[in-house]
């Protein structure tokens, strides 16, 4: 597969083109599609009306550059001041959204390290609780813990490339069979992890507080514990405020795309998965 990375080729649909499938693009005769990738074989990657997918190439015939029209973002505003960048600004709250995902997978990175050094860890060299109690509380939230950092590391190594080559999407589309394995065993333990909060909410509660947690200490032990479904959540409305600010043919749009319904998936096998134990 080659990505058209050079140069932007933006296409017109010579006829209309209804999808069969999931991943590819709906257009109309006459539409404009922006060309994401080409690869031979007769199928296009591109993107139309802000949706992304694969096309037959022999639909559409290139617009050349004398006939490329004026983005359709600029069509629906009055004229800027003469010398007013407007796609400045949209990188801009770009750079904002991205820098926010960074910070914010930064702070759920910590308070994972910190739920675990502080209490759990603690925990563990203690006599409040069976061995078997504490594994249900702890699941797999080291494991998880771990992950978070290569997330976080790859994340801030994404970002110190040029906007174009930045490829968020591309990046937690690579670490997610990693994720939704990590995820959906968290979920699986949960409610054993609960009835051990319900069961014991009273020494636990001591506990924590003993070790510096605010009153009540079974609360924030309740809370720390729900932060990895707490931030699963998040993940596709910060993905979609990332898209809304990308251009229409970046790279990275198709992937930031399939992760946004990757994440919203993984939601909702990991409620299934929690309803079922």
């Amino acid at each position: 597969m080659t990505e058209n990375s050079n140069h932007h080729m933006v296409v017109r649909a010579k006829f209309n083109f209804q999808q069969t499938n999931e991943d590819e693009l709906s257009f109309n005769k006459g539409d404009l599609i922006h060309v994401t990738r080409l690869e031979e074989g007769g199928w296009w990657e591109g993107t139309h009306s802000g949706k992304t997918g694969w096309f037959p190439s022999n639909y559409v015939r290139e617009v050349k550059s004398s006939e490329k029209p004026v983005s359709p973002k600029s069509t629906t505003l009055k004229s800027p001041p003469k010398g007013f960048d407007t796609s400045a600004i949209n990188k801009s709250y770009y750079n904002v959204v991205l820098q926010n995902i960074l910070d914010t997978e930064g702070e759920y990175s910590k308070e994972l390290q910190d739920i675990l050094s502080n209490y759990l860890r603690h925990l563990q060299t203690s006599e409040k609780l069976s061995p078997t109690n504490i594994s249900y509380l702890l699941g797999n939230l080291e494991e998880i813990c771990a992950f978070q950092q290569i997330l976080v590391q790859s994340l801030e190594e994404c970002t110190k490339l040029p906007e174009g080559q930045q490829r968020v999407g591309g990046c937690f589309m690579s670490l997610m069979p990693q994720m939704k394995s990590l995820y959906i065993a968290y979920c699986a333990n949960h409610p054993s992890a609960v009835n051990v909060l319900t069961q014991h909410s009273e020494e636990l509660g001591e506990f924590m507080e003993m070790k510096g947690a605010n009153s009540p200490g079974i609360l924030v032990l309740t809370t720390g514990l729900s932060k990895p479904f707490m931030r699963l959540d998040k993940y596709p409305t910060l993905l979609k405020e990332l898209e809304r600010h990308m251009e229409d043919y970046h790279p990275d749009r198709p992937d930031i795309q399939k992760s946004m319904t990757a994440f919203k998936n993984l939601s909702a096998q990991c409620q299934e998965v929690k309803k079922k134990k």
